[in-house]
């Protein structure tokens, strides 16, 4: 009977999951459950088991989530007020008198001002601080006569200890939390988060352990808006996402690891303030950075322990880091968030320029608290506006949090800044200006489609002219740092193109998965380059708040490491897998709150790795066991993917014959006799992996099995053997010298197209051992051509 109702629950899971995958709708998931009960019903006559399956399937949706425990309204619906986004909870605006139910009006304490006035007509001929008053919920008369109310907007609360005690509870994502401590990474490089001065402060943070305890957790906050519907531009709600740093950076951003804390209503426009929306998660975050008891798997059971949380960073566009951080706009005169430079002008004119950084003061905490409660406190909205405008700080509810900087904790997100920023401003102003005119724009086109690219890194459109106002932030970044120079050289004007390659040569500094400390500086040095040279050329108004905050982007990445830990491309990508959920238009708040609980479920629902059918189930519809959801990588494999270190003789030798992240498929495997200079070559190799010079070729074979492609680690690679990868052949290589010592000079890394793979089998003690080797044409320098391109292209050939 265990067995029928393990079946039962994971088939059920499963569809669940397909819900989401899939973009399923309910009436199409009750016709799948109809099938299913039909179908074990017809099996059931030749078989007790499918008749007693058959008899526990559920036919409806309500009973699917009965038996699956699945809550999907286990999150908080606030009532919002439309016109000043207090937020109340439901029975605090409805009330009861004599068996009449009645509901308040918004009683939040504001300034009643004109802007006030023109929505609210109890706020005409008012001044000073008033109550809202604006009504929050609508009145809806059944056809029982019975009156209910209905607000008007919901705010959707997850909040962070709910979705934290399901993480904690799955198998191996506490362990998972722990690897950073077995982190190596060399010296003055930044690899992630973990290398950052922000990281390294709160490992004992004044004084107290925090970080350097177990159970203990550092997280990101993102905020943002988008357009839940195709074909309504007027229309935005906002998310707010939290994401553990703990994690590791390959896993952190997966869907299954990210909290939706919460979903903001749609609005008349986005509010000027979060603090509202804030409120109930600033209130969480505060008991987790107490302490709360909480169960986590560890040894394969759950323990209570006491686990704490900090919020250490925030990371959101310009317009959002404002609002989430306390401080005032770009248009504003005081409208940097790092420092104190006054920019000169008014709104929509204003003047960024000025690249002299030595003279920007930075901004601190101290003087935010000091003047946001300043602002706080005014009797007035024009003694308010005062404060906030001569000092550039605003009240956020995140300085509740004893230990939150507002100033550090706020990063510069690269792929808004750089990519959607300056790369898309130059590239429209040179096709405005006619700079770049059609025929130009056709010739990059043609270059563009000329280039041979990784298979991972994907093409541009094919007509730059029609689709570059179109890019997405990944398109734009690839035309930054793989595409535009070679296809812009001797088109773009050598001045225009000299401002450019300044940008480019900072962006291939920063936008690095593992930065050293001399990059960070070269990189901050181009950027006050570039700055000065737009604004040379094109004129100090041209230069925008994006180019200020190019010089700000080291002050980010000393505090948080490679911006690979914390720029926007993975939060954005969340932002469409929510747009693309199934609705009917009605609360879509609700629904896709829903929605994506229904997609994390099956995640902390992960089935034991004695849960036969459970396993069998997840593999189908996750495209995973439960076995590696648990547990991936074993202690030997994760030896095999920090190998090699700095010297090829200190890898153990065990590890060249570990092919346990290798895979070839089902691609059959050719017999090849090795030609001899390939096979001397294979014995000098094997020569160096194993330490012994006493190798000849008779314990090397001269018989191998070659391939065309071969999965490693679950990345493709390709060969030159088979055209369909071969856009995946292309490697990058450096050498290591007579002492085996790994060179870890970019000058020494190499280009190589990967010709074949062979599999080949060394006798080791006495007994046969696979390898796996990849036969590579490495490509030469070519400085005759290279002097007709300016870096960072180089020119290479295969001869």
């Amino acid at each position: 009977m265990d067995s029928v109702k393990s079946l039962v629950f994971w088939v059920l899971c499963s569809i669940c999951v397909f819900q989401c995958i899939h973009f399923w709708s309910n009436k199409a998931v009750e016709h799948i459950l109809m099938l299913f009960k039909v179908v074990f019903e017809i099996l059931g006559t030749h078989s007790e088991y499918c008749a007693a399956v058959a008899t526990a399937f559920p036919t409806t949706l309500y009973m699917l989530r009965k038996i699956v425990r699945l809550d999907r309204d286990n999150f908080t619906k606030y009532v919002v007020c439309p016109l000043c986004t207090h937020i109340y909870t439901y029975d605090s605006v409805v009330y009861e008198v004599n068996g009449r139910k009645f509901a308040h009006k918004c009683t939040n304490i504001v300034f009643a001002c004109r802007s006030f006035a023109e929505k609210c007509s109890s706020m005409k001929g008012k001044r000073g601080k008033q109550a809202c008053g604006s009504p929050h919920v609508r009145e809806v008369t059944l056809s029982s006569s019975e009156k209910v109310y209905y607000p008007l907007k919901v705010y959707c609360f997850n909040g962070v200890i709910n979705p934290l005690t399901n993480l904690l509870k799955r198998v191996a994502f506490s362990a998972s939390c722990e690897k950073w401590r077995d982190r190596q990474v060399r010296r003055n490089q930044l690899a992630d988060i973990y290398d950052g001065s922000i990281w390294k402060q709160f490992i004992n943070y004044k004084g107290q352990p925090f970080l350097s305890e177990k159970h203990t957790f550092g997280v990101i906050l993102n905020v943002d808006w988008f357009q839940p519907f195709e074909r309504r531009c007027d229309i935005s709600i906002g998310v707010i996402y939290l994401v553990i740093l703990n994690l590791p950076r390959a896993i952190r951003f997966k869907k299954e690891n990210v909290i939706l804390v919460g979903i903001i209503p749609a609005l008349s426009k986005e509010p000027a303030s979060l603090n509202h929306f804030l409120k109930p998660l600033v209130s969480e975050l505060k008991a987790l950075w107490r302490g709360i008891d909480l169960d986590v798997h560890e040894n394969g059971k759950l323990h209570s322990k006491r686990v704490r949380l900090a919020l250490l960073c925030a990371a959101c566009d310009i317009p959002a880091a404002r609002k989430l951080c306390g401080f005032l706009g770009h248009g504003a005169k005081m409208g940097c968030s790092f420092c104190k430079k006054a920019f000169q002008g008014s709104a929509g004119l204003m003047n960024y320029s000025g690249f002299n950084t030595e003279t920007w003061q930075p901004r601190t905490r101290q003087e935010h608290l000091k003047y946001a409660k300043q602002a706080e406190k005014a009797n007035s909205i024009t003694l308010k506006n005062k404060i906030e405008s001569g000092y550039g700080y605003r009240y956020t509810e995140l300085l509740e949090l004893d230990y939150f900087d507002s100033v550090k904790f706020c990063v510069v997100d690269p792929m808004h800044n750089l990519f959607l920023g300056s790369a898309k401003k130059l590239f429209t102003h040179w096709v405005d200006s006619e700079i770049l005119l059609r025929k130009d724009l056709q010739k990059i086109s043609d270059r563009i489609n000329s280039m041979l690219v990784p298979s991972d890194i994907g093409h541009l459109p094919s007509s730059i002219a029609s689709n570059y106002g179109k890019f997405t932030a990944q398109e734009w970044k690839n035309w930054v740092l793989i595409y535009s120079m070679y296809a812009l050289n001797g088109v773009l004007p050598l001045d225009h193109l000299r401002v450019w390659q300044t940008f480019v040569l900072a962006c291939k500094h920063v936008c690095q998965p593992c930065i050293s400390q001399t990059n960070i500086e070269v990189a901050h040095g181009l950027f006050v380059k570039f700055g000065s040279a737009v604004q040379n050329l094109y004129g100090e108004h041209f230069v925008t708040p994006n180019m200020h905050l190019h010089c700000h982007i080291k002050d980010s990445v000393l505090n948080f490491g490679s911006i690979y830990g914390f720029w926007l491309f993975s939060f954005e990508r969340y932002n469409g897998i929510l747009g693309d959920f199934p609705n009917n238009k009605h609360s879509i708040e609700i629904q896709l709150m829903r929605k994506f609980n229904t997609l994390t479920f099956a995640y902390d629902n992960c089935p034991d790795t004695d849960d036969e059918m459970g396993n069998m189930v997840m593999k189908l519809c996750l495209g995973v066991s439960g076995d590696s959801l648990k547990s991936r990588f074993t202690p030997d494999i994760l030896d095999l993917l920090k190998a090699p270190s700095d010297k090829v003789s200190d890898v153990n030798p065990k590890l060249w014959s570990n092919l346990s992240l290798a895979s070839w498929g089902h691609e059959p495997l050719v017999l090849l006799t090795m030609d001899p200079i390939l096979r001397r070559n294979l014995l000098s190799a094997y020569s160096v992996m194993y330490k012994d010079n006493t190798l000849n070729s008779s314990k090397v074979g001269a018989m191998c099995k070659k391939f065309g492609s071969l999965y490693w680690n679950e990345e493709l690679l390709g060969s030159a053997e088979k055209i369909r990868t071969c856009r995946s052949s292309f490697i990058l290589a450096t050498w290591s010298d007579d002492n085996t010592l790994i060179s870890v000079n970019d000058k020494d890394v190499k280009l190589g197209k990967i010709r074949f793979f062979i599999l080949h089998s060394l006798d080791i003690e006495g007994k046969y051992v696979d390898h796996i080797f990849a036969v590579v044409d490495w490509f030469k320098t070519t400085d005759a051509i290279s002097i007709k391109y300016l870096p960072p292209l180089n020119c290479l050939a295969s001869k």
